[in-house]
């Protein structure tokens, strides 16, 4: 009974962590779209961080690419902290 409950847990706790992860990749999305661009690639660094410094518990960091005037470009933002979302394009 209990590994049963367990299991539910973990199923739960994976779908809220894709569910999360979608949600800021379209948000990268709209963000570029926003400013005139088209986002390319959109991919979450488990291992990098990129050009953060700290980087705490919970927090994730995606790398982008994306076009912008006919130029290719790289960005990198940081979801889950106190002082909200931080981005660096």
């Amino acid at each position: 009974m209990e590994w049963f409950l367990l299991g539910g847990l973990l199923v739960v706790v994976i779908i809220i962590w894709c569910v999360t992860t979608n949600s800021r990749k379209a948000r990268i999305g709209e963000h570029i779209r926003g400013l005139g661009g088209d986002v390319l690639v959109v991919e979450l660094c488990f291992l990098s961080r990129g050009p953060f410094v700290f980087v705490g518990k919970g927090q994730q960091v995606f790398r982008f690419e994306y076009m912008m005037d006919g130029k290719h470009k790289e960005g990198w933002v940081k979801f889950g902290g106190w002082t909200g979302t931080d981005w660096r394009m």
